[in-house]
């Protein structure tokens, strides 16, 4: 049972302090600036121990600070006898002390936030796939720019199926049907891990059916061997990007898992993916198939090795980071413009490289994988 409170009071440097001794070694000591001597600090020391005493008998113990604040602070009988009449109504049950809030309501942003950054995935990993961080961050992205400006902030309970179609409705015209598909694919993904494992939700607002039909596929671009070579070959080009997009085409890379590959000898805990050249060989932990597909190995195409040899020699020691300025990895934001502003140098001016029509789009950096497969497959190697 919690020991009674006890008061008194003292006087430091002129100014007057309240005591209360609540038991358990535990004192709240407060100056009382209306208090002109000791003696009218003892006497709201000892109103503030009659009030805490009653506290205590009552199970709130947990207001005590609260009330010996408000006590020594009362510049005047009516406040003081105000203070008195909360704390007996508290106490005798006329009052009802208001629940503390509760957990702010979890929003669509909440759940697509653990979504990408791998929380999830980390709370019910039989439940949730990894997803590569190229993945993550598109969904983040496309998140952020067309979803969560309408539905960001609502609880994700108070998400309707008209707030998915003003989604989609505000998306602008010049928007692939691909890309319009993975918008509402997104949607429909968070608000699916809402229902279950998170059961946030009772079902899914977003129906079967409303992912937009893809369509007929545009035409890819791609570059003939020659094409590769007169890229490379421009020294108009800077020479880190020259190494890339050599690089790309010769091995088949994905863009975001080639800009964060790390030399071996310089890489750092958790690397994407880093080249050996003394066994002449590249490893790659982390890349878009990784929920199922896990890390991949393979040995490296022997101009390759001695290209990226020579690159690390120009690079210099220390250096982190295969492409880029060898601390940070080379940018792939607009890397698509880059690429053909690069052929454009060079003189591959193709039309179909460079412009997007309804049967063709211009071409990406994706597209030089492509190349990779198309030379690959001519030269005898399998698919797989």
């Amino acid at each position: 049972m919690a020991r009674p409170a006890t008061g008194t009071a003292f006087t430091s440097r002129g100014v007057h302090f309240a005591v209360v001794a609540l038991g358990g070694g535990k004192r709240l000591a407060r100056a009382v600036p209306s208090a002109t001597t000791l003696d009218a600090a003892r006497e709201r020391a000892r109103f503030a121990t009659e009030l805490c005493s009653a506290l205590t008998k009552a199970g709130h113990l947990d207001l005590h600070e609260k009330i010996v604040a408000l006590v020594v602070e009362a510049d005047d009988a009516a406040r003081l006898d105000a203070i008195a009449a909360k704390v007996a109504g508290l106490c005798g049950g006329e009052l009802v002390r208001a629940a503390p809030p509760g957990p702010a309501p979890t929003t669509f942003r909440d759940v697509r936030e653990q979504l990408t950054a791998g929380k999830l995935h980390k709370r019910y990993p039989d439940v949730v796939e990894a997803m590569s961080a190229e993945h993550a961050k598109d969904i983040a992205r496309k998140a952020e720019r067309y979803v969560e400006p309408i539905m960001g902030a609502k609880p994700v309970a108070s998400v309707t199926l008209d707030d998915a179609l003003e989604v989609m409705r505000r998306l602008p015209d010049t928007l692939s049907a691909a890309s319009r598909r993975h918008v509402a694919w997104g949607m429909r993904r968070v608000l699916g891990l809402a229902v279950f494992p998170l059961r946030l939700l009772a079902a899914n607002p977003i129906p079967d059916g409303f992912m937009p039909k893809l369509g007929r596929p545009r035409a890819r671009g791609f570059l003939y061997p020659d094409e590769v070579d007169r890229l490379g070959a421009c020294d108009r080009v800077p020479l880190a990007r020259r190494v890339l997009w050599s690089f790309l085409a010769r091995e088949g890379m994905r863009k975001d898992e080639a800009t964060g590959l790390e030399w071996s000898d310089t890489r750092k805990a958790g690397a994407v993916g880093w080249v050996d050249l003394d066994r002449g060989t590249v490893h790659l932990d982390e890349h878009k198939t990784a929920s199922t597909a896990g890390s991949r190995d393979w040995p490296l195409d022997p101009g390759v090795v001695v290209a990226l040899t020579r690159w690390r020699a120009l690079q210099g020691k220390g250096r982190r980071f295969v492409f880029g300025d060898g601390t940070t990895p080379i940018q792939t934001d607009h890397l698509a413009d880059v690429l053909r502003e690069d052929l454009l140098a060079a003189g591959v001016d193709r039309a179909e490289l460079h412009a997007t029509t309804d049967t063709r789009r211009a071409m990406n950096v994706h597209d030089l994988r492509g190349v990779f497969v198309t030379t690959s497959m001519a030269a005898g190697r399998t698919e797989a």
